[in-house]
């Protein structure tokens, strides 16, 4: 807590510290509508807010942060010793292997993503030529891997920046490129999440491994999901913009506000979906111990005919009332809040929270504890914080099950790569 409010202190990148911004945007909707912020849509997501909804949202967040709180100290001898074993220094060699093993499996990846036919957000055709299968694990794979890439590339640069490195130059130039190809590779796609993943990445490895630059960090996010994820849209649906924002001439200010306003606030404060969620519905129940268990332990790639263990997004947010009625391409998840209230309650919703920052701040702990003496810290870490504070919107189970299978692959390649230990010599008399 005296984190949160010691300015000076505040870590934007810090597991806990996201969590609780990302389940905070629920405030801006009450906000928006007291100040009659310029917008077109939030009336038709919720009438009027509820103060049983921010009642709810404010005892999940205390939980969780009374969670992270309670968690032990780095000093704690097995958070210690997983630190150390994470910061064990990769051999330079190795370290080449599992660079260029990246490099080649993204290019591969993403031309399987290309030829199959399952490029382009919410394209109709669903997995296309990959088959239900393989669509997860190659999707999975092509993340991880560009992920890899870019950190990699990002945290050689920034290493070489500190020590004032003579290749400094030419390591700009590669992870500049690397990161723009990647963003417009997503771009193209019409995925928001695609786009903004590469800069995120960027972000969280320089503010570790270089400065930390609060305001302008906090600004950069601001203007990327504020106006990014407005640009994304234009481009995905143009005629939405054309159509119901712009109509005869109207101010292209006030347009343009009202845009951004729907597709920032709108599309990520989770506060819609909970006002909804926490009045009863017996249709759907939340994430349980047994849809996790099924979701990690064997891959759809071995078992074809694996339910799927969380419900139709489209469905779901139809049936809530948060999509229109004819719209059948938009999905709608209940965030791992309302997931946890749906599966368990609302004390069992407020446990569950508890346990989640509990296990934000050991993670955060333990991947960043080692210094940067080993490149597997940061690596995890950024992929932990783009699984888990992204997957806040999601279906609970299926985001844990990927994040920990993601961790293993990560963890196998530190055990790869890593210097071997040589035992010292016996001195001689």
């Amino acid at each position: 807590m005296r984190l949160l409010l010691a300015p000076r202190k505040l870590d934007v990148f810090d597991l806990v510290t996201s969590g609780v911004v990302y389940y905070a945007s629920a405030y801006l909707f009450p906000l928006v509508v007291f100040f009659h912020l310029p917008t077109k849509y939030f009336d038709f997501s919720s009438a009027a807010w509820s103060p049983a909804t921010l009642l709810y949202v404010t005892g999940g967040l205390l939980a969780f942060l009374v969670g992270s709180v309670t968690a032990p100290r780095g000093t704690v001898r097995w958070v210690l010793g997983a630190t150390k074993f994470i910061a064990r220094p990769w051999s330079p060699g190795r370290r080449t292997i599992v660079y260029a093993g990246s490099a080649v499996a993204t290019v591969l990846f993403c031309a399987v993503w290309l030829w199959g036919g399952s490029y382009f957000h919410l394209d109709p055709q669903g997995v296309g030529k990959i088959g239900v299968r393989f669509y997860s694990l190659i999707g999975s794979l092509r993340w991880l891997f560009l992920v890899t890439l870019l950190v990699l590339t990002f945290e050689r640069f920034f290493t070489a920046l500190r020590e004032g490195g003579k290749e400094v130059s030419r390591l700009r130039i590669i992870a500049w490129t690397l990161l723009l190809a990647a963003a417009c590779y997503g771009f193209f796609s019409a995925s928001r999440y695609s786009v903004l993943f590469p800069f995120f990445s960027y972000m969280i490895v320089r503010h570790y491994y270089w400065r930390k630059y609060m305001i302008r960090d906090i600004a950069s996010i601001a203007l990327l999901v504020m106006v990014g994820m407005a640009l994304i849209n234009i481009y995905k649906e143009p005629n939405i913009w054309l159509t119901s924002y712009r109509p005869n001439n109207a101010s292209r200010t006030i347009a343009a506000t009202q845009y951004v306003v729907d597709n920032s606030i709108g599309r990520i404060s989770p506060y819609a979906v909970l006002e909804k969620i926490f009045t009863p519905h017996k249709e759907y129940r939340g994430t349980t111990p047994a849809n996790f268990l099924i979701n990690i332990a064997i891959p759809r790639i071995l078992w074809k005919e694996k339910p799927v263990m969380s419900p139709d997004g489209n469905a779901f947010g139809r049936a809530l009332g948060i999509l229109q009625p004819d719209d059948y391409r938009t999905t709608v998840a209940p965030t791992m809040m309302g997931d946890f209230y749906l599966g368990f309650g609302l004390w069992g919703m407020f446990f569950a929270m508890f346990c989640l920052g509990f296990v934000f701040r050991v993670l955060a702990r333990v991947f960043l504890g080692g210094g940067g003496a080993s490149p597997t810290g940061i690596l995890v870490y950024v992929v932990l914080w783009l699984q888990l504070v992204k997957g806040m919107e999601d279906w609970a189970s299926p985001v844990f099950a990927g994040t920990i299978k993601m961790i293993a692959i990560l963890l196998i390649v530190h055990l790869f790569a890593m210097k071997r230990m040589v035992p010292a010599t016996p001195a001689t008399s």
